[in-house]
């Protein structure tokens, strides 16, 4: 590697302390950042559009890497970021993101509506009165809860991150403590804790109101897609950290450092984590016995998954287009064709009225919380599932060298979809 590389790996080490420290630099020092940037990305710090070799590729990553943080120093200069452009590229999201997301919201809308109107499931928030430690008995969401838990570990015996399951705990915290909102306490959300290598659910978030029966029951649907969500995190941290063959900027998580750039490969990761899940399920009917309670319908199952996703990310997209309508990949559309999309997509001129009307930054010029949506738009590694199955490669005859490349290292999206082209045209088919 060149004496740049160095240099690069040395400034971003510097950047990212400064981000840590919440410290107002100086303009002076902030300038010298971006002419450090700047005269690194001049020189042998730059995007290879075709590496030819694994050192081109960390430079690539290191280039956008220190791309991103221009953006970041750039907006400190003037004071934060001050509209929506700014924050998306900061995340990393561009206007053929905008395009696909807009085609998602016009498939799913249906599927959201009908489910939405079945009522069946997907009831949220769950109010406190409504789960006492009598429905927490007779759901039977511990028992279930570990049951499934302990079946996964014994399906997955087979992969890569076997052992690292075989010693995962499942921590079911009690959902009973007040709140000052008069909902259930949710333990804030489902977490991994590293120190104790345990998954956290609390269990009001797996249980479900079934009108059928008029009872809250527990819902593996639920279950995994939370379990999946933050195993698949945590392995990701887990084997980055462990991968020998990685420069160190890639092994830690920037969201750590403060940084959001990787946030869309991560919660793409833990999606396709749960689709392996769920497909295992789906392909295995003794697990589906075991999983499924005596009145669901295990041939509906493939279908409730689908839908679940669908009702789970509707919501979150919906709420990232209407962000993203804000910005200038939207400068086409008039004010009057901006509701008319909205209305469609939240079946409601009011609804569509108050998303119009979401606030971005608060009155300090701080982002707000609407914003921890945008990770939700994009799914790299669905779009690199497709792109190899149209080479004819696919990801089941495969599964551990997959694995193995989707889990190590937090990559950009585009990095991402760099490195597994790469890897394709040098050591995949080279085993061939």
């Amino acid at each position: 590697m060149s004496g740049e590389y160095e240099l690069g790996l040395e400034l971003l080490k510097n950047l990212h302390m400064w981000g840590l420290s919440g410290d107002k630099l100086p303009n002076d020092q902030l300038k010298v950042f971006v002419h450090d940037i700047d005269a690194l990305r001049s020189s042998s710090i730059i995007v290879h559009d075709s590496p030819s070799s694994l050192d081109d590729l960390y430079i690539s990553e290191l280039a956008r890497t220190l791309d991103h943080h221009k953006v970041v120093v750039l907006n400190s200069l003037k004071g934060g970021a001050k509209n929506i452009d700014d924050l998306l590229s900061i995340i990393c999201l561009n206007e053929s993101d905008f395009k696909k997301l807009e085609t998602w919201l016009s498939k799913a809308k249906d599927v959201y509506r009908k489910t939405s109107e079945n009522g069946t499931r997907f009831s949220n928030p769950i109010e406190k009165k409504d789960i006492d430690d009598v429905v927490l008995t007779k759901s039977n969401v511990y028992e279930k809860s570990l049951f499934c838990f302990n079946e996964l570990k014994k399906s997955f015996s087979d992969k890569i991150w076997s052992s690292h399951f075989n010693f995962i705990n499942l921590n079911l915290p009690s959902n009973n403590a007040p709140s000052n909102n008069d909902l259930i306490k949710f333990d804030a959300s489902p977490s991994y804790d590293f120190d104790s290598n345990t998954v956290n659910i609390p269990v009001a978030n797996v249980l479900s109101f079934v009108k059928s029966s008029s009872s809250w029951e527990f819902d593996i649907f639920k279950f995994i897609n939370y379990f999946s969500f933050e195993y698949g995190h945590g392995l990701m941290e887990e084997m980055s950290k462990k991968s020998s063959d990685l420069p160190d900027f890639l092994r830690v998580d920037p969201l750590s450092k403060g940084d959001m750039y990787s946030m869309s490969l991560k919660e793409s990761i833990a999606h396709f984590y749960s689709i392996v899940m769920f497909e295992k399920i789906s392909s295995d009917e003794t697990l589906q016995e075991s999983f499924f309670p005596a009145e669901s319908d295990s041939d509906n199952f493939a279908k409730g998954h689908s839908n679940f996703r669908i009702m789970d990310l509707y919501p979150r997209r919906l709420m990232s287009y209407a962000l993203m309508l804000k910005s200038s990949f939207a400068d086409d559309y008039s004010s009057e064709k901006k509701l008319d999309m909205l209305g469609d997509f939240a079946f409601s001129s009011e609804i569509a009225n108050n998303y119009a009307n979401i606030e971005i930054f608060n009155k300090d010029g701080v982002p707000t919380e609407h914003i921890n949506v945008l990770p939700y738009v994009s799914d790299p590694v669905s779009e690199v599932i497709r792109d190899l199955k149209q080479k004819g490669i696919n990801y089941k005859d495969n599964e551990k060298t997959f694995d193995k490349l989707f889990l190590e290292g937090f990559w950009s999206v585009p990095g991402f979809k760099q490195k597994v082209d790469y890897f394709i045209n040098t050591e995949f088919n080279k085993n061939q």
